[in-house]
């Protein structure tokens, strides 16, 4: 995949994630492309849209694997543009390192020093995954939750098991 093909793309801070696919037998496609969110990065987004995908047409669980390889080209090709519009480091974070290992793709992402990587992430050379910001802070406070002895769910907010009952005065027929 050539730079030029990402260049109706270039949107300032944001990570795009395209299929590998060679552009002889697929083409690239604008539809492939994954974007970030404050929810998700565009890797795992474009992993868990193709595992959707191979569940909507039918997949047998133990056949994504092969079929999210297949649809992907074998790997991920990951761009970073920084608010200025360079291209910034796309190495993948903790969770998206920890999906491309799961489907055995192999990524092509720009290091920090400028350099490109392209392999596998068990290759020798590989980029060492990075924790994020929000990771960083959801770790910091599950930990601490685990040495209050609190369930971290319950903690943020979550539903109790009390709490679903609803309230015991209403809705009596008496």
């Amino acid at each position: 995949m050539t730079v030029s093909t990402w260049t109706p793309l270039c949107q300032s801070k944001r990570v795009f994630a395209a299929p590998l696919n060679s552009e002889e037998s697929h083409g690239f496609r604008r539809g492939e492309v994954a974007c970030n969110d404050h929810r998700c990065c565009a890797e795992r987004r474009l992993i868990s849209t193709c595992v959707m995908e191979a569940k909507r047409r039918g997949v047998q669980p133990h056949k994504v694997a092969a079929y999210v390889r297949r649809r992907l080209g074998g790997g991920v090709a990951i761009l970073r543009f920084r608010a200025d519009g360079s291209r910034g480091c796309s190495a993948p974070c903790t969770l998206c390192a920890r999906e491309l290992l799961k489907y055995d793709l192999k990524v092509a992402c720009l290091l920090e020093n400028g350099e490109v990587f392209r392999g596998r992430l068990t290759d020798p050379g590989a980029p060492p995954s990075k924790v994020t910001g929000g990771q960083r802070a959801w770790l910091t406070y599950w930990t601490s939750c685990q040495r209050r002895g609190q369930d971290p769910a319950a903690a943020a907010g979550g539903i109790a098991a009390g709490d679903r009952a609803g309230s015991p005065g209403r809705h009596r027929h008496s």
